[in-house]
């Protein structure tokens, strides 16, 4: 995990950059197959043989207007829900928290 911060003017632009940087790269990290399939086969760590898809990048985005956020604890708390709810997406996504709006 990772923490960057930015002013909220620009958080969204930033996830965007940072999804499109990162999905721009991933690829060259898998043979031509793997890319054509979107995904790898592989043995887990039962001996299962399973599906696993490619790597992804999911961003949870806080914002702290006006400082209603007194405790880091409580910006870990929120991100977390978020970034849980980015990651039901297989794909690189972000999730804005809207409720500080």
């Amino acid at each position: 995990d990772f923490v960057f911060i930015v002013p909220a003017s620009i958080a969204e632009e930033a996830c965007k950059r940072v999804v499109a940087a990162f999905d721009d790269i991933v690829p060259h990290f898998y043979d031509q197959d793997n890319r054509e399939r979107e995904c790898i086969v592989s043995t887990d760590r039962q001996g299962e043989v399973r599906t696993f898809p490619l790597m992804a990048v999911s961003i949870a985005v806080v914002f702290n207007t006006g400082g209603r956020l007194k405790h880091y604890g409580e910006a870990s708390a929120i991100a977390m829900g978020l970034k849980k709810k980015a990651k039901e997406n297989p794909k690189s996504s972000y999730v804005l928290d809207r409720r500080a709006e």
